[in-house]
């Protein structure tokens, strides 16, 4: 492995594989960081490396994250979602906020919305709650993980669940 990384210094720099070792280094799991360590040693003794002067250009595809793994237990799956999208650089949003451009009957007393954003909605609750297109809604979270649907002019809402 010695080798290896030697030949890599001297033929990519150092500033690339330094790089990519840091990258791996932030990873906090352990089985994931040796994985990517294991991917820059796999792309540097693979025979395409050998060939093209720049050894270590693909960075290593990071692994999902671990459902269950010893860090992340007892903790709720909102506190986990809200973590996996900081480390994302990604910022969590309490609700959204859309206009309905289509409604879809799907039974008695239950609709499909599409919103302009793309997303459909269906309503899982029996309500009589009239919704029209061009309506501004707002989509909160409720209670065990179920989410309510509610236009801004009125305090009713319904029961809803993504479906697209």
């Amino acid at each position: 492995m010695l080798s290896t990384l030697i030949f890599v210094i001297a033929t990519a720099g150092a500033g690339e594989l330094q790089q990519d070792l840091e990258q791996c280094r932030a990873i906090r799991r352990i089985d994931a960081r040796v994985a990517c360590y294991d991917a820059i040693v796999d792309s540097l003794s693979s025979p395409q490396a050998a060939d093209e002067s720049a050894a270590v250009d693909a960075k290593p595809d990071p692994l999902p994250p671990e459902p269950f793994a010893e860090e992340d237990f007892g903790k709720s799956a909102e506190t986990l979602r809200r973590e996996r999208m900081a480390e994302a650089g990604i910022e969590a949003i309490d609700e959204l906020s859309a206009t309905i451009s289509s409604i879809r009957s799907v039974g008695r007393y239950r609709v499909e919305v599409t919103l302009d954003n793309g997303q459909r909605w269906r309503q899982v609750s029996d309500s009589g709650l009239k919704l029209r297109v061009g309506d501004a809604v707002t989509i909160k979270p409720a209670a065990l993980g179920s989410f309510r649907l509610s236009p801004n002019d009125t305090r009713r809402s319904i029961k809803v669940r993504r479906i697209e």
